[in-house]
């Protein structure tokens, strides 16, 4: 046998060796790649629902939740939520869409929340909402339409528990003699507006006006539901949640108003860096079909400035409002 065999396959090991020690390195390379990809998916996965459990739309899902008499009538009152899963959507100009759905541990049972929202105008509006529970018992939730079991509505509950107006109150001292009425169509309400102001849009469930500088605004929708709802019974509730919003320091000013048959919320609060200010009328109305239609009215202006100097207008505006 010659004598350089020997040597030969000392090599061919030796490279061998060689391509083990590299194919492990490779592996392990690899394995590290996966790990930090993995948990870069789920930082990213858990800062989102971060950002879903606290948004304002999710808070609106939650108070219409532990508020809903069929939600008591199904589980108890609520207890505790788990996180919420599913999409939140916005866009630049103030309208977004929002789905979630979570877990839900009430008094005496567990479900399953699921819940619906759009925003219009830098507004979430609640469109539906469906609890399962009870192993494949389901029920619809909404603002206070009881529908476990069908019964007839109660009486209206008296606004006497909390006060009815605290903190701020909406400047209502314009003279509107030489104002437009403006009849909203279909939706039998009327309203003033000064003349100057421009319509940018009046159709049904929607309208929208402002002054040509745009240093200011009025905007109204009508959401319509598929039932009577005894809407009376939520005011203590809305004045309990105003109260505690003043105390901490979250909105400006709360009080119940009514404006011809409709029934309503006003609140003065400061959005983003608490310059942009605005108030909100939020209101139900019974339909002669024997329904109920929410009606939201938002007035405001971009910095606290504007809002001082048209707060008497945007006031009197809101006071002009009459639901037939």
């Amino acid at each position: 046998m010659p004598a350089s065999q020997p040597q030969k396959t000392g090599h061919v090991q030796a490279v061998r060796s060689s391509s083990g020690i590299s194919g492990f390195k490779i592996g392990c390379g690899v394995l590290t790649l996966l790990v930090l990809i993995l948990g870069f998916i789920a930082g990213i996965f858990g800062f989102v629902i971060y950002v879903i459990k606290n948004s304002d739309a999710h808070k609106l899902a939650l108070d219409v939740l532990k508020s809903s008499p069929v939600v008591r009538d199904a589980i108890g009152e609520v207890e505790s939520t788990g996180w919420p899963m599913g999409s939140l959507k916005t866009s630049g100009g103030g309208s977004g869409f929002a789905s979630f759905s979570e877990s839900v541990k009430g008094s005496k049972g567990k479900g399953k929340y699921y819940a619906t929202l759009v925003k219009e105008n830098n507004v979430w509006v609640f469109k539906s909402g469906r609890l399962e529970y009870g192993g494949g018992k389901t029920a619809n939730v909404t603002l206070g339409a009881p529908e476990l079991p069908p019964a007839k509505v109660p009486p209206p509950a008296p606004h006497s528990q909390f006060p009815k107006y605290g903190g701020k109150q909406l400047r209502t001292d314009a003279p509107t003699t030489d104002w437009r009425t403006i009849e909203w169509p279909e939706e039998n309400i009327t309203f003033k507006v000064p003349g100057e102001w421009v319509q940018k849009e009046l159709k049904r469930r929607s309208v929208e006006f402002a002054p040509a500088d745009h240093s200011a605004f009025f905007v109204g929708r009508v959401t319509y539901f598929d039932t009577k709802i005894p809407y009376q019974n939520l005011w203590d509730s809305f004045l309990e949640r105003g109260a505690g919003q003043l105390s901490r320091g979250e909105i400006l000013g709360y009080q119940l108003v009514v404006l011809g048959r409709g029934e309503g919320f006003l609140e003065i609060h400061r959005r983003g860096d608490d310059t942009f200010t605005e108030a909100s009328w939020n209101g139900y109305a019974d339909t002669p079909d024997n329904k109920t239609k929410s009606v939201t009215f938002l007035v405001g202006a971009p910095t606290p400035q504007d809002f001082e100097r048209w707060e008497p207008i945007l006031g009197a505006i809101i006071n002009s409002v009459q639901i037939r």
